[in-house]
């Protein structure tokens, strides 16, 4: 009926196309044009233009023309059709085909433009992890050199007694901007073979004072008051990744946090899954936010905002909450304020706690 390519499925299709006509055919000399009427040539002509586009529009309404006209049985005894009658019925047929064909094209067209943004995009995440990649090792390889140095000079004491806390400061400033290497490498690329799980046995309140240390906040004991339950002193987890998390949220809450307020974390353990809920009392958090944080997004975007930052903390959060089997929600408190609400997988372990204390507070 039509010359068609694209293998096996178009002849398929084609062959279809041509039964139904014959059938419809047949069917209106057996059971007379009462029966079976010239509409029932439609759905084929809409078919064929789907499958075909123009080509089947044309061919297909061309066929359906002369089968429901000249060809047109004479079953019930009337004379044959006006010309003027199946000429224009012939036109619709054509019309008919022609814009289906033209929606088929377009949504097509449409499709096509989708997938080819989509492999731009693909292409444009690669391009950007191999960026991403360079970039980190040359930023770690001196911050490797500086920190390496400065942990000599701190060890033998080869500083003055005024210069100890400018080589802490220096300490803590390499250790922190080592930390946000990570940190972006682990949230914009995925694929970080440096971020990968080391589980082991982990002291929660140890973890506790090791990210109290490193807040980058003035009397971060007064700001943030931490109570963790008896039976999740000690899990089996990733001591760092588990402190970057912490570090992230925490820190999060007592940026925004008014400074005679304090950060309440409670922590609790139940079903092998360990409940960190940091809860702060700041402005609370934009809810497009709330539902899905997103990378180098801050709440306050004004001109004048008073916290700063990148805007990876929530969302670096959301990815090693994921990497640790777990996931993190956000709650707006009664009375202002955000509560964000950490799970994260807590295996039993058989260790004791180091004082064997129960239970703890970190004040």
């Amino acid at each position: 009926m039509v010359a068609v390519q694209g293998g096996l499925s178009s002849w398929l299709s084609a062959g279809a196309i041509c039964l139904g006509f014959g059938i419809c055919y047949g069917l209106t000399g057996l059971f007379g044009t009462q029966s079976v009427t010239p509409t029932w040539y439609t759905p084929l002509v809409l078919v064929s233009a789907a499958r075909f586009r123009y080509r089947g529009a044309l061919v297909s309404s061309a066929v359906a023309t002369i089968l429901a006209g000249p060809l047109w049985p004479v079953t019930d005894g009337s004379l044959r059709q006006r010309s003027t009658l199946w000429v224009g019925r012939g036109l619709v047929f054509l019309f008919v085909g022609l814009v289906t064909a033209a929606l088929i094209d377009r949504i097509i067209a449409g499709r096509k433009r989708e997938l080819e943004l989509a492999e731009q995009e693909r292409d444009l995440a690669v391009r950007q992890a191999a960026v991403i990649a360079t970039v980190s090792h040359e930023f770690r390889t001196p911050l490797t050199v500086i920190t390496g140095v400065a942990r000599t000079l701190e060890v033998h004491r080869m500083v003055s007694t005024e210069g100890v806390p400018l080589l802490s400061g220096l300490l803590d400033a390499a250790r922190r901007l080592t930390d946000l290497v990570n940190t972006v490498g682990a949230v914009l690329d995925g694929s970080d073979d440096e971020t990968f799980v080391r589980l082991e046995p982990v002291v929660l309140r140890d973890v506790m004072e090791h990210v109290l240390d490193h807040l980058g906040i003035r009397d971060p004991r007064n700001r943030v008051s931490v109570h963790i339950d008896a039976n999740a002193e000690i899990f089996i987890s990733d001591r760092e990744l588990l402190s970057q998390l912490l570090r992230h949220v925490m820190e999060n809450a007592v940026k925004f946090s008014p400074t005679d307020e304090q950060v309440e974390v409670r922590v609790h353990r139940e079903r092998g899954r360990m409940e960190i809920r940091v809860a702060d009392r700041g402005p609370g958090i934009d809810e497009s936010l709330l539902r899905s944080p997103m990378p180098f997004t801050q709440g306050d975007r004004s001109m004048t905002r008073t916290t700063q930052g990148l805007g990876l903390g929530l969302f670096a959060a959301s990815r090693l909450a994921a990497v640790l089997d777990g996931t993190i929600r956000f709650e707006a408190r009664p009375g202002g304020g955000t509560a964000a609400i950490v799970e994260v997988a807590a295996p039993d372990t058989s260790h004791q706690s180091a004082d064997g204390v129960p239970g703890s507070a970190i004040a």
